[in-house]
């Protein structure tokens, strides 16, 4: 038995991939601005490499983003097709994100060998707060917008 159709696997991939884009892209403006000290591309980085901000690093460290994102999308996908019911779209969505930020700047921090002054920085840790929850809902906005384009055709 499958438990995602392919359409929701394309639709969660996806939508989790051009959500992880815009958190990025986010992210990148606010560490310009100098509001945060690590961006997505360095979270991203540093899990895999001793990452340093050059081409080659920025771009595989963008490819692992991207995967990692539309990996959370499928996740998304699964829960919002398979589990929850239509109500209340946001709340389930805001609940995703703490959900994820907990296990990933909580839990998985040191697994994914984030530095332990990256935590001690309050803007850089809301900033990630709050782009876990731009993220998911970003992701259900367009999860349900891709859906509601299938079931026209």
């Amino acid at each position: 038995m499958k438990l995602l159709t392919e359409k929701e696997f394309i639709r969660g991939v996806i939508s989790g991939s051009i959500s992880a884009v815009v958190i990025c892209s986010l992210f990148e403006v606010l560490e310009m601005l100098g509001l945060a000290k690590h961006c997505w591309l360095f979270m991203a980085g540093q899990s895999i490499m001793e990452f340093k901000h050059n081409f080659w690093q920025g771009t595989f460290a963008f490819i692992i983003h991207l995967g990692v994102g539309s990996f959370w999308g499928v996740i998304i996908a699964f829960l919002f097709s398979k589990v929850f019911t239509d109500r209340y779209d946001v709340l389930k969505s805001i609940f995703i994100g703490l959900a994820i930020f907990f296990l990933h700047i909580g839990l998985l921090s040191n697994v994914l060998h984030y530095p332990a002054k990256m935590r001690e920085e309050p803007s850089t840790v809301f900033f990630i707060f709050l782009s876990y929850l731009i993220y998911s809902t970003l992701t259900a906005f367009i999860l349900k917008k891709l859906s509601k384009k299938e079931s026209q055709r």
